[in-house]
């Protein structure tokens, strides 16, 4: 039992080596507090002391002092003991305010004149909380109690202070008890709650509240957009030049991203584009690819850069991977560490590979991934120092997990900061969204055991998909199905900092993508997906 003090006061502490109240301890009781007066706080232990304590009474010590009060105190301006047959008594003038003590160990009992508050704080996502761990969002509402389950036995409770951040300076006061806090910041966060009675004495409880980023949104588009183009890796513009035509392309993307609440834009860079021949750098392709990326953040995006894709790198690499391997890590490094150069002030995210455990994708082996994750980045480090690397396993009948597991045991994961699979639930193999972030969670990042704990998870891919039969329409009905659930999931597990990348915006297809690139008109499926993004439910 504990306790503060807001004032200067005179602290009586009369400690017995007895099991029980004697009348001569009464009666020095009594004088005490005549002499002290009566505003002294009195502890009486009535147990056996420690040996540290009996220690203590021989000497008659501050040190006794500092035992009992357990270090809350940081100095005091006087402190007088004197021995009696029974008892000890010391008498300390305190000049700090809210100077707190707390009764040394006694199994026999121990307690104030006046007793100490009992404080009880609860937490939850409506009035009336009962929680004492809650998990929301960021600017989500939450609600405290602090005076349905906090007591004064012997009184009542006249001020309750919150502490909502954990820095330890309190936030709120009132008298009432209940209030609400809204985070903008993910993260773990502490909350104190501090009651004092009307005797001045105090007690604290503290809940624990965990703020995510229910999702970080992301929007996949292909360099080709901006030219009209839907979808084409091969695609090679004969104008390098970013002129009016280019520019309504970006500026409409960048217009509906907005309005769909969009905060990254996931956008492949084409080793062809910048590199067509060995060590013949391509200017104006490496401009126009700068042009898109200054315009995307001077807009407030982040931008992931997708720069390991096989059907996107150059013949001549290719060719060189088969003859000449070493030399072709050199060059892989030096493309890595010239993307890195060149937009290294304007990249957030590198993505090293793209569904690279499908046959159709696979440009390394799993043999050659940690030497081709290594290379590249290293060419990242030397570009530009300041990223974080990203692979994008393709989900498809649990395969990935094998996958995954591989990566872990050649160490190709070491080089990997975060792990982001593409889920097409209802599409090709992929299971549920919800299932595959389970997977993950459970199998590799909460896994003490796994190459990949502790890493960051995200969602590099998902969507409905155009190799699925039907209408427009039915990408709505997709986007109501498992937006929701890859919501419901993320924030079940607690994931911080979480990236989910819709795939795509621009495309030309039925019932994939979101904005027809041939008429720059927004499809059904835009207005659903807006929908579930910005509401709990769609």
């Amino acid at each position: 039992m504990g306790g503060c003090f807001k004032s200067t006061l005179q602290i009586v502490y009369i400690m017995f080596k007895g099991t029980s109240l004697t009348i001569n301890s009464l009666v020095l009781i009594l004088l005490a507090m005549i002499v002290l007066g009566s505003s002294a706080a009195l502890f009486i232990g009535t147990a056996k002391p420690s040996e540290k304590t009996v220690d203590c009474h021989k000497e008659y010590k501050k040190l006794c002092i500092e035992y009992m009060l357990k270090g809350c105190c940081e100095d005091s301006s006087k402190v007088e003991c004197r021995s009696l047959s029974l008892p000890v008594i010391c008498t300390i003038t305190y000049n700090l305010k809210n100077c707190c003590f707390e009764g040394a160990g006694s199994s026999g009992g121990a307690g104030l004149v006046g007793s100490v508050p009992e404080a009880d704080a609860r937490v939850g996502t409506s009035p009336n909380p009962t929680d004492k761990v809650l998990t929301v969002s960021v600017g989500e509402t939450v609600y405290f109690d602090g005076s349905t389950y906090s007591s004064d036995s012997d009184g009542n409770i006249v001020d309750y202070k919150w502490d909502f951040d954990g820095d330890g300076s309190f936030d709120f006061s009132s008298a009432t008890g209940t209030t609400t806090h809204t985070y903008t910041t993910t993260g773990k966060y502490t909350v104190t709650l501090l009651v004092t009675d009307n005797d001045g004495n105090t007690d604290t409880d503290t809940v624990t509240i965990y703020v995510v980023e229910e999702i970080a949104w992301c929007m996949c588009m292909h360099p080709e957009n901006f030219w009209g183009v839907g979808s084409d890796d091969g695609y090679v513009p004969g104008d390098w030049s970013v002129d009016v035509n280019t520019n309504r392309y970006l500026n409409t993307a960048i217009e509906k991203m907005k309005d769909l609440g969009v905060k990254y834009v996931r956008i492949d860079i084409n080793w062809k584009h910048l590199e067509p021949g060995n060590n013949a750098w391509n200017q104006h392709a490496i401009n126009a690819y700068r042009n898109i990326f200054e315009k995307l953040k001077s807009e407030g995006f982040e931008i992931i850069a997708v720069i390991g894709v096989r059907a996107r790198s150059p013949a001549w690499a290719d060719n060189l991977k088969g003859s000449d391997i070493n030399s072709f890590w050199k060059e892989l490094k030096e493309y890595s560490k010239r993307v890195a150069t060149e937009y290294g002030d304007l990249i957030d995210y590198y993505q090293l590979s793209n569904e690279e455990d499908t046959a159709h994708h696979e440009w390394f082996s799993t043999d050659e991934e940690p030497t081709a994750y290594m290379y590249m980045r290293d060419g990242i480090e030397e570009g530009d120092g300041n990223y974080f690397t990203i692979i994008n396993p393709f989900v498809w009948s649990g395969g990935y997990i094998n996958y995954l597991r591989d990566l872990g045991n050649n160490g190709a994961l070491d080089y990997i900061d975060i792990i982001g699979p593409d889920p097409y639930p209802e599409v090709w193999f992929s299971p549920s969204i919800y299932e595959t972030v389970d997977d993950m969670v459970d199998k590799f990042i909460d896994n003490s055991t796994s190459p990949a704990y502790g890493k960051r998870l995200s969602i590099m891919e998902t969507g409905c998909c155009g190799n699925l039969p039907g209408t427009e329409q039915d990408q709505s009905k997709w986007i109501r199905k498992y937006i929701p659930e890859l919501k419901s999931s993320v924030k079940h597990h607690k994931l911080n900092d979480f990236i989910a990348c819709y795939y795509m915006l621009y495309t030309g297809d039925t019932n994939f993508g979101l904005i027809d690139i041939n008429t720059l008109q927004p499809k059904p499926s835009f207005q659903t997906l807006k929908d579930c993004i910005q509401n709990d439910s769609c």
